[in-house]
């Protein structure tokens, strides 16, 4: 049994509410439309924010298991996470 116990995943829960600010929410829409990793700096450049205001928004998101992030180096990557598009499909008005 140890060995089945060892190779067990925990799977993080999906965040179907979030404590999200609208800023943050932003964020979160913007790499979902982008669809691509991106540093602190580029998401800093698409949403005309300074890099330690969109740090503490993804620091804020990550903690929410919004977004992954990821070190390449000196760079930190920053990724929609799962629960954050359930999020943002949850969010965005339905049209009928």
């Amino acid at each position: 049994m140890g060995d089945i116990d060892s190779s067990v995943h925990r799977i993080p829960r999906l965040n179907l509410r979030g404590n999200v600010s609208d800023a943050e929410a932003k964020l979160l829409s913007e790499l979902s439309e982008l669809d691509t990793p991106l540093s602190i700096s580029q998401i800093s450049d698409e949403l005309d924010k300074s890099k330690s205001t969109v740090a503490r928004h993804v620091n804020s998101l990550e903690s929410e298991n919004l977004v992954t992030t990821a070190k390449e180096g000196r760079t930190k990557s920053v990724t929609l996470s799962d629960s954050g598009r359930v999020f943002l499909k949850g969010r965005r008005p339905q049209v009928s």
